[in-house]
């Protein structure tokens, strides 16, 4: 499924938000964010939204990139798209906050994996491909001494 990209500019508040077109792998329900200009795509971020206000309390509410991913997934390295090539090189921040997936692949072309990005999800294992460690906050609260990884022999622990 393919869905057109939003612009959104709220002038004076000094906020601009610009996505790409979206591509939802209907195996996995794994949410893409493709970007046609630099031909990279990413894994969906989520967004989070600030709740309350006139006198109520401020909470914080999160909606995961991939609302829908359960199971085991594996990220992909490459979508094709009418047939233009997007290799994919991010995890966005809360992509798969609160969702059940259980193990998740993670391909050696993602340079950054954003915050948040497993947090309190129902992961038992992972799977890197990446050979190069870099550091994140993206498995914060998760009980990280239940969860099996996986590494590229010769990797740094």
């Amino acid at each position: 499924m393919n869905k057109r990209g939003i612009l959104v500019a709220i002038f004076g508040l000094i906020t601009l938000t610009a996505a790409g077109d979206e591509y939802t792998d209907s195996l996995t329900n794994v949410v893409y964010t493709y970007h046609p200009y630099n031909n990279s795509a990413c894994v969906k971020a989520g967004r989070t939204y600030i709740i309350g206000g006139y006198g109520e309390e401020l909470t914080e509410e999160v909606e995961p990139g991939s609302l829908k991913a359960t199971g085991d997934i594996a990220i992909q390295e490459m979508l094709v798209i009418d047939g233009q090539k997007y290799t994919i090189n991010s995890i966005g921040e809360y992509a798969f906050y609160l969702s059940q997936i259980t193990k998740v692949v993670i391909p050696r072309t993602i340079l950054s994996i954003g915050v948040d990005a497993f947090a309190f999800s129902d992961l038992v294992s992972v799977v890197s491909y990446i050979e190069e460690p870099f550091d994140t906050d993206a498995f914060r609260y998760l009980n990280t001494s239940n969860i099996i990884l996986y590494v590229p022999n010769g990797c740094v622990e």
